[in-house]
């Protein structure tokens, strides 16, 4: 795993819910307050991707999100990256 710097990880949510993880095919409760993210052999995390609590990313993904928040799961070998617009331009 390589993670990139200013990447941050919750681990606790703001309402103090349990955590709802992503675990065979679907989300189920974690039946506890705290759970971090969990990423995959061969995931790479670009420079200030936010994980929200309980994070799922598969392996082999690579992601680059220039600071947008990422889905709660990302599946194996997948690349998520959002492109920086230009002011004015499309």
């Amino acid at each position: 795993i390589n993670i990139g710097a200013l990447c941050t990880n919750s681990d606790l949510k703001n309402d103090y819910s349990t955590v709802q993880v992503h675990l065979k095919g679907e989300f189920k409760d974690s039946e506890t307050t705290k759970v971090g993210s969990f990423m995959g052999d061969h995931t790479k995390l670009g420079i200030g991707c936010l994980l929200n609590t309980g994070t799922v990313i598969g392996v082999g993904s690579n992601i680059v999100t220039a600071g947008k928040v990422l889905p709660k799961f990302i599946p194996s070998f997948t690349l998520v990256f959002t492109r920086m617009k230009k002011r004015g331009k499309k």
